[in-house]
């Protein structure tokens, strides 16, 4: 009998297989980054202990740098009021360029284009930094225009 355990340590996934012959046997599987919940429409992503938002929206919602700061931060949705714009770092945590778009494979709703995230430019008031689902890659430009809006919670 095979037994699906949530976390060890909440880092790692662990497969626990129950043999009555021989007693447990514990397989950790690292590939597994995160965890989807298609009944809330997030996905966790078990390393950085970050809840992202993956409904419809995040692959129809753009606003502009400051919108979409608004827009998380009035954000409820899958039962939590406490969403927010992702620093620059924590979108590059969900970055798979294996994948088109690229990334991780949990996420189902997701645009082939720009992503912006909280952080703004050093030295240009004028300009913050996105991630490119397109091809991975970052960027930064003008805070008036409309990118594609994802939002995260902390987990834990």
């Amino acid at each position: 009998m095979e037994i699906l355990k949530k976390a060890l340590l909440g880092f790692v996934l662990v497969f626990l297989n129950v043999n009555v012959a021989s007693g447990y046997e514990i397989v950790i599987d690292s590939t597994i980054d995160g965890i989807r919940d298609s009944s809330t429409q997030t996905v966790e992503i078990i390393k950085t202990h970050l809840m992202w938002q993956d409904d419809e929206s995040a692959k129809s919602v753009t606003k502009n740098w400051q919108g979409a700061i608004e827009h998380c931060q009035n954000l409820n949705f899958a039962g939590y009021s406490d969403w927010r714009l992702p620093r620059l770092e924590e979108l590059r945590t969900i970055v798979d360029k294996n994948n088109s778009p690229t990334i991780k494979s949990e996420f189902k709703n997701t645009a082939s284009s720009y992503y912006w995230s909280s952080t703004p430019r050093a030295g240009s008031s004028n300009d913050a930094w996105f991630v490119y689902f397109g091809n991975g890659n970052e960027n930064d430009d003008d805070k008036n225009l409309n990118v594609y809006v994802r939002c995260v919670r902390d987990s834990k």
